[in-house]
């Protein structure tokens, strides 16, 4: 659904000029940029100019996920070491590209959530570069090794602010989440998260415990996998080198990326509670 919609260049037009009257918003958004929060809306204007809004307020006030985006960064080289993190090459039957995520240090003292949200929407950006108007994204998180003890690692706000960007803000068609290798703390995950998420978003979250990974392949072929995970794609470890590598590559980006902030002094009207979780503006469109 919404795939077959074409940008328009009178509403990339209405976007650009609107932007340049919300004189709060950084100036210079890239049309690249604009283009991607229009694909992830499906091109519906007012959506757009809702995430626009949201990740660039996100983006000035949310310094612990999005200041100081480098792999130079103490923070994300602890993370790199304890997580892996890539895109798998290869997309789904439907196109969809997959972020696959796992503990590879699964001491929870060394787990910094912050960190692992920071690296992340850090590959998320480094992929839009190259990836912009993909069909979807699909996550797989693998939750070997996770434990109670990780629990007491977890910040709510942290998890808050991760929610309402991944549904409000960030520019990209989110088509489902799969949890593999689930275990009975889920249950305590879940209602950590349960009131952060919109209602009808939590049909989007598929859990597959270790005997049931096989209801995944129906959303994630098997061989689009790492070799580790019984694929046809290099290691996992291997992945997330070459993922990793593609950030730095992009460093110049992400240091530009840190002067598009907003300017609150100059915000017309009241300040919206961007944190706040009532109601979704960016309806994942799920087909």
């Amino acid at each position: 659904m919404g795939d077959h919609i074409k940008l328009r260049p009178e509403d990339l037009a209405h976007i650009r000029d609107w932007v340049q009257k919300q004189s709060h918003l950084p100036t210079g958004i890239p049309d690249d940029q604009l283009k991607l929060f229009m694909h992830s809306c499906y091109y519906k204007l007012e959506n757009t100019k809702r995430a626009i809004e949201t990740y660039y307020t996100m983006k000035s006030s949310v310094p612990e996920f999005f200041d100081n985006r480098s792999l130079g960064c103490p923070g994300i080289k602890h993370i790199l070491n304890v997580c892996r993190m890539c895109m798998l090459p290869k997309t789904t039957q439907r196109g969809y590209y997959v972020l696959f995520a796992k503990l590879h240090i699964t001491e929870p003292a060394q787990f910094h959530l912050d960190d692992a949200i920071k690296l992340l929407f850090m590959v998320i950006d480094t992929h839009l570069r190259s990836h912009s108007t993909a069909s979807g994204m699909v996550f797989l998180f693998d939750m070997q090794g996770v434990t109670l003890s990780h629990l007491t690692r977890i910040n709510l706000s942290s998890v808050r602010k991760y929610f309402v960007y991944v549904q409000e803000a960030m520019p990209v068609r989110l088509k489902s989440i799969h949890i593999i290798n689930v275990n009975p703390v889920m249950t305590h995950i879940m209602s950590i998260i349960r009131p952060f998420i919109h209602k009808q978003h939590f049909q989007y979250i598929h859990l597959h415990s270790p005997e049931e990974v096989k209801d995944l392949y129906e959303f994630v072929p098997r061989e689009i996998l790492p070799k580790d995970y019984q694929g046809e794609e290099a290691s996992l470890e291997t992945l997330t080198k070459k993922t990793t590598e593609e950030i730095r590559t992009n460093a110049d980006w992400f240091k530009q990326d840190e002067k598009l902030r907003n300017d609150e002094s100059k915000r017309q009207g009241k300040t919206e509670d961007t944190f706040s979780i009532q109601g979704s503006f960016k309806k994942l469109d799920i087909d």
